[in-house]
């Protein structure tokens, strides 16, 4: 999963450590946007995950810009190729999972008749709507995928310039579906469609990386208090909601955007002790399988207050287990290879 992957580009081919530190960090909160603490504070944690997925897309969209149109969609290929195959695998994952489920449990019928629905492809492929195997957080990767076939059209064709004239349009379609489905309570799901959820986002992180130099050069002090203030608008939006209406989207795109170039511009002269390597390595194991971990966990016990941090841990030491077998396989297949 490239989104959450190391970053070694983006301080001139040095690795940003405060970046790998922050996924660790927005990783562990994506975990409690699922399985959220009850009253004021579940509502903080939720909508920090809800901010890390913004941020999450910035990183894949800085990440795929190059100034060669040529390398950049070469790049872009290759991580739609990798996302891709991680996709297909984590998908069978969760079905043999909702399978093994609806078996033991009741409801393989429905489920049949869910797989059935003439609607169910149209979902999944427009709406990224994975939730019949139990595989919403899911919609991330869906949508990724999208984002970067768009993405590699504009560098194949070398008209990524114009995309960024439309910019402020696609990020404002973002922002108004966000609104509606946020205010009016409408299927979730209507939010994920890739051209107003992750497109937007990641066409923005292209454009801060083409533009890098510019947005480097705005002092330190401004950054630091425009991440602050973006960062407290956006949880008085959360919370108070100006005329019924949920504008925080605003504010938490704004947020992300300040955060991740405070980022670029302190990126760490070394490790920020265990976040940083933590992020670097597991950030992405930890956002693939912890719904479906959690929901192992709620299945076992539930105590409020306690569940949340259990969820959390375990899905944070099963996902290291995870990545490292998936290690151990890579490097006997190439010492197969070798030999």
């Amino acid at each position: 999963m490239e989104t959450l992957m190391p970053i070694k580009e983006i301080n001139a081919n040095k690795r940003n450590y405060t970046l790998d530190a922050l996924k660790f960090i927005f990783a562990l909160f994506v975990i409690l946007v699922h399985f959220p603490f009850q009253g004021e504070v579940g509502l903080i944690c939720s909508n920090i995950g809800i901010c890390g997925v913004i941020l999450f897309f910035l990183i894949s969209g800085y990440s795929s810009y190059n100034k060669d149109d040529d390398i950049a969609s070469k790049n872009i290929l290759r991580r739609f190729k990798r996302n891709g195959i991680t996709l297909l695998i984590v998908v069978a994952i969760y079905l043999v999972y909702t399978i093994l489920e609806k078996l033991l449990y009741g409801g393989f019928n429905e489920f049949v008749q869910e797989l059935a629905d003439p609607w169910r492809f149209p979902r999944l492929i427009l709406l990224c709507d994975l939730s019949f195997i139990n595989g919403d957080p899911l919609w991330f990767m869906i949508a990724l995928l999208w984002s970067y076939i768009i993405l590699y059209f504009l560098h194949k064709y070398k008209v990524m310039k114009y995309a960024y004239y439309l910019l402020p349009v696609f990020v404002l379609s973002r922002v108004f579906v966000e609104c509606y489905v946020n205010t009016y309570g409408t299927d979730w799901h209507y939010a994920c469609f890739f051209l107003t959820s992750g497109f937007p986002i990641m066409l923005l992180g292209n454009y801060i990386h083409c533009k890098k130099d510019a947005f480097l050069k705005a002092p330190l002090y401004v950054t630091i208090i425009l991440t602050i203030v973006t960062t407290a608008m956006m949880f008085v939006t959360v919370n108070f909601r100006a005329f019924d209406y949920d504008i925080a989207q605003i504010f938490k795109i704004w947020c992300m955007v300040e955060l991740f170039i405070l980022a670029l511009k302190l990126p760490g002269k070394k490790e920020i002790p265990l976040l940083s390597k933590l992020g670097r390595k597991y950030s992405a194991y930890i956002y693939l399988f912890h719904f479906l971990i959690g929901k192992i966990v709620y299945g076992i016990f539930y105590v409020e207050w306690v569940i949340q941090i259990c969820v959390v841990i375990v899905s944070v030491l099963i996902s290291i287990l995870i990545c490292e077998l998936v290690h151990l396989i890579k490097r006997k297949i190439k010492s197969r290879k070798v030999n």
